[in-house]
């Protein structure tokens, strides 16, 4: 794997971009490339956590083929790597088929030890700050955009928690880069939102091998045969990267 130590905590050199909130509608936005933003595990405090963003250069078809395999699957809920829904299963694989067919869609990742946080906590604690918080994820949601041949205008979707707590934080770095415009989406009204998640689940549970449930077990698998590969570890190509 292709380590970086590009991270600088004391500063960030982003900028921002106007911050939009939930409910807005994404369509209407320029552009058909959008990003959409996922994390796993829990940042800060003594955990180890993933960053991961899917790009899709063709939003409109994209968005219209993960609609139409929802109905035609007839899978209602929302798709969670963290939940052992079997029901999901067959969905979920369609979708990273899906994924891995299409030129228009690639994926960029960090994985984030605990000790990238100790590093950034200037008391030498496990508490790290939501400003601290905030820092790391813009940072690395910076360098992410850079592996994914950004477009001029880069619309980043997240889940609107982010806007809470240390999401608001981390809001506030992009305020004033006018190329990065963040906005808030309900989880489940966005099936790339969900795509994104389910990928960064399965490449941190392969990467920091956890203990998986017999749901979980089929999709990463199912994941990795289809990229033909046997562990993350091993990845090396341009459909999804690792930082």
């Amino acid at each position: 794997m292709n380590r970086r130590n590009f991270i600088s905590y004391s500063s960030i050199a982003l900028g921002g971009a106007t911050v939009l909130r939930q409910n807005l509608d994404v369509t209407a936005l320029s552009g058909n490339a959008k990003y959409f933003f996922a994390k796993s595990g829990i940042v800060g405090n003594g955990n180890d956590a993933c960053f991961g963003i899917l790009k899709t250069s063709d939003y409109d078809n994209d968005n219209d083929w993960l609609l139409r395999a929802r109905n035609d699957f007839g899978f209602r809920s929302e798709l969670r790597y963290s939940n052992n829904d079997k029901f999901k299963v067959p969905f979920a694989k369609a979708l990273l088929d899906y994924f891995v067919s299409r030129d228009t869609l690639s994926f960029a990742c960090a994985s984030i030890s605990r000790t990238t946080f100790d590093s950034a906590n200037e008391n030498s604690s496990n508490q790290v700050s939501r400003l601290q918080k905030g820092n790391i994820k813009a940072n690395y949601i910076h360098q992410l955009l850079g592996e994914l041949e950004p477009e001029t205008n880069q619309v980043v979707i997240m889940k609107s928690e982010y806007s809470f707590g240390s999401g608001n934080q981390f809001h506030r770095f992009f305020e004033h880069n006018t190329a990065i415009t963040t906005v808030d989406k309900i989880y489940f009204e966005e099936d790339l939102l969900q795509l994104s998640s389910l990928i960064i689940g399965c490449i941190k549970a392969d990467l920091q091998q956890s203990s998986l449930n017999a749901v979980n077990t089929q999709i990463l698998n199912h994941l990795k045969g289809s990229l033909g590969i046997e562990s993350f570890t091993e990845l090396n190509n341009d459909k999804i990267k690792i930082i």
